[in-house]
C-alpha cells in the first residue's frame, strides 16, 4: 500500500528507490495466523504509529484487552478486521494527498522511522526487524517531540503507556545499548528528510491524531532522545 519501492545502502535506508502503484492488494487475514509471534510482535511497530495518528485507532487499542488483539496464532476476529482496515485507510487517505511525498503531506508517515532507519543501519539490518526498530523510533522521537516542546507532558505519558501496553522490553534486542546514541545520531544526516547536514527533519506527535513535519531540529536533541530510548530499555518497568 503507498507505492513506495526502494533498495538499501550500507549507509542509510530506502535512499535509492521510485514509486510504482500495485495494480492490486489482496488482504487475507487467515495467512496472518500462520506467522510465527515474533512476526507478530514486528506488525505492531507499524500498527502503534498509526494509533498516534489516528486518534481512533489509538481509542481502540487503549480500551482493548491486549490478548484480543496481541497473541498466537495472530486472532482473526472482527476486532482485529477492524484495526487493520483502519491502519490501510489511515495511510491511503494520506497516500491520496501526497503519492509522491513532494507536498510535505506523506512524509507524517515517516514517524518513528527516523531513528528506526539509523538503528537498522547501524546494525546493519541484522540485529532488529523493521518493526522493532520503529518502536524504537517512536520512544525516541515521542521524547524529542516532548523535549522541544511541541508535545505536552501529557500527551507523552499517553503514548509510552500505549507502547508499554504491548511492548514487553524483555523482548528488545539490548544491542542498542552498547552502541553510543552520538554514533546512530550521525546517520541521521543521511535521511531523506535532512535539510542539511547536523539539522534534521521529523515528523513529530503533536498530540495523540496530529503529527506534523517539524524542521530545524539540531543534532544535539536527536542525542538526548535516543540516550534516552536507551534508559527506558534498561529500565525493568512497565511491562
Amino acid at each position: 500500500v503507498g507505492g513506495k519501492t526502494a533498495v538499501n545502502l550500507k549507509e542509510a535506508k530506502n535512499l535509492i528507490g521510485s514509486f510504482y502503484q500495485p495494480v492490486l492488494i489482496i488482504a487475507d487475514l487467515n495467512f496472518l495466523k500462520t506467522l510465527p509471534q515474533k512476526e507478530i510482535r514486528n506488525a505492531f511497530g507499524e500498527i502503534l504509529k498509526y494509533a498516534i495518528i489516528n486518534k481512533e485507532i489509538y481509542d481502540l487499542l487503549i480500551k482493548t484487552d491486549v490478548e484480543k488483539i496481541y497473541s498466537y496464532p495472530f486472532p482473526v476476529n472482527k476486532f482485529t478486521q477492524k484495526l487493520i482496515y483502519l491502519c490501510i485507510k489511515t495511510k491511503l487517505d494520506i497516500v491520496k494527498q501526497d503519492e509522491k511525498e513532494t507536498k510535505g503531506v506523506r512524509e507524517i508517515l515517516n514517524l518513528g522511522h527516523t531513528i528506526a532507519h539509523a538503528v537498522e543501519s547501524i546494525t546493519n539490518y541484522k540485529e532488529y526487524s523493521h518493526g522493532e526498530a520503529v518502536i524504537l523510533g517512536l520512544v525516541a522521537e515521542s521524547f524529542l517531540a516532548k523535549k522541544i516542546k511541541f508535545l505536552s507532558e501529557d500527551e507523552f505519558d499517553k503514548i509510552i503507556k500505549l507502547i508499554e501496553k504491548f511492548v514487553d522490553k524483555k523482548d528488545i534486542n539490548q544491542k542498542i545499548l552498547k552502541l553510543k546514541a552520538e554514533d546512530i545520531a550521525k546517520l541521521i544526516k543521511f535521511d531523506k528528510k535532512t535539510l542539511q547536514q547536523k539539522v534534521y527533519r521529523f515528523a513529530l506527535p503533536k498530540k495523540i491524531g496530529v503529527v506534523k513535519l517539524v524542521e530545524n531540529i539540531k543534532h544535539n536533541l536527536v542525542v538526548d532522545s535516543i540516550k534516552f530510548l536507551q534508559q527506558w530499555i534498561s529500565e525493568k518497568i512497565g511491562f
